[in-house]
């Protein structure tokens, strides 16, 4: 053999090398590109129940967003105590009745003009003045609150209210 052909089949033979490297390089890349592919899948079936769980948020806060939420607090103002209604919502609501179902019940002053409300915004209170006498003191009272928003359906919450 001459050297021409030595050198021939040594080029030879480091041509099928390279070609062995690449294409064993290739399908590495190929086996990480699937690999690939698969976490890609994934992430977008997670993103997918991600979306479809935020939608389901969005529309149960919009619902809680269109009925009308009273509380009830009590505070302390320099000498009087105050019972405040207050609607936390972002409707108006309607017909509010507040109802003390504990013992003793409050002595109100002016809860005859006051109650039931028959409107109350979004945002918004009012003070009911309770001047607590030896007979209506509790440490706290329980109260029935009954509402309606503006479609006419009916809401109740029964809570404890505590003095300051």
């Amino acid at each position: 053999m001459t050297n021409y052909e030595i050198i021939s089949g040594l080029i030879s033979l480091l041509a099928i090398i390279v070609s062995l490297i690449s294409i064993w390089k290739a399908e590495a890349t190929s086996k990480e590109n699937a690999e690939l592919s698969k976490k890609q899948l994934d992430l977008e079936e997670v993103q997918a129940e991600l979306n479809k769980k935020l939608l389901l948020q969005m529309e149960s806060d919009e619902k809680s967003r269109a009925i009308p939420q009273i509380d009830v607090e009590y505070e302390r103002e320099d000498k009087n105590s105050y019972f405040i209604i207050i609607n936390k919502g972002y409707v108006e609501a309607h017909d509010i009745d507040l109802e003390f179902i504990s013992n003793p019940r409050p002595s109100l002053i002016e809860i005859k003009d006051l109650i039931p409300c028959q409107k109350l915004k979004p945002k918004s209170s009012f003070k009911i003045l309770h001047i607590p006498t030896r007979e209506d003191y509790a440490p706290k009272y329980s109260v029935k609150l009954t509402w309606h928003d503006s479609k006419g359906q009916q809401f109740t919450d029964e809570k404890d209210v505590y003095r300051n």
